[in-house]
């Protein structure tokens, strides 16, 4: 999809949320072009970034600001629809006035490398609305296999064992997991990849979630879930921390 970009006075007897779209491209063989986005700004109200399917087939994923950018900061941020997903462009935090995730929608970051960790970071001002079938999902986006607390492979899962973070992973085929790590208190970290010996492909652990929000109404799910891998450890658990006024 590509980008819309809208600046009004006033609108009458005009449809912005369904009648202005970005979506992607559809060669009808499943290569599928991401949703665009649709930013609408009414001079002197509020700003809206739209990124929506409106049901229509969608692409990988639509990154949340450009490279430039130190932090994401929209005044309202709209997700909607089957599929549809977001994350930071890289890793910097998202500040918002107002964030909704609806009809099937899903907020997450980037995938943790061996050279750089990665988070889903957020402060909303005001209201948090994730509808029933939308969602906050970081799940097998933290450590990679083998790897663990300070994205090192000394201390982490070796043989076929499953990775530790809050709790100790099985240790399996003659290897060990690895030691447990952080604060229950103060979830602060990602969760640690599985054992991939012999070849065999481990899980990589869970990624990280800290949202800050005055009011939030979670009708869907925040999920930061270990991978089960194919054949190796499976990756432990990652990170969830809310800061929640009214929840």
């Amino acid at each position: 999809g590509g980008r819309v970009a809208i600046y009004y006075d006033a609108i009458s007897g005009f449809d912005l949320t369904n009648k202005v779209t970005a979506h992607g491209g559809n060669d009808g063989g499943g290569d599928i072009g991401a949703v665009g986005t649709v930013y609408l700004k009414q001079n002197g109200g509020q700003e809206v970034l739209s990124i929506a399917s409106h049901g229509t087939p969608v692409g990988a994923m639509t990154p949340l600001g450009v490279s430039t950018d130190s932090a994401f900061s929209v005044e309202r941020l709209v997700l909607s629809g089957t599929n549809v997903i977001a994350m930071p462009e890289h890793q910097m935090p998202i500040q918002a006035t107002e964030v909704v995730l609806q009809d099937g929608a899903v907020l997450t970051h980037r995938p943790t490398t061996q050279t750089q960790e990665y988070s889903l970071v957020m402060t909303v001002a005001s209201n948090l609305v994730i509808d029933a079938a939308s969602k906050i999902d970081v799940t097998g986006l933290g450590y990679l296999t083998g790897r663990t607390l300070g994205n090192t492979s000394a201390g982490g899962a070796t043989g076929w064992s499953g990775g530790s973070y809050g709790g100790r992973g099985f240790s399996h085929n003659n290897g060990q997991s690895g030691l447990i790590y952080g604060d229950y208190r103060n979830p602060n970290n990602v969760g640690s990849g599985g054992g991939g010996a012999e070849g065999w492909a481990a899980g990589a652990g869970g990624g990280l979630v800290q949202i800050t929000a005055t009011q939030a109404s979670i009708d869907g799910a925040i999920v930061a879930n270990g991978d089960g891998g194919s054949g190796g450890g499976a990756g432990s658990g990652g990170g969830i921390r809310l800061n929640m006024g009214s929840l």
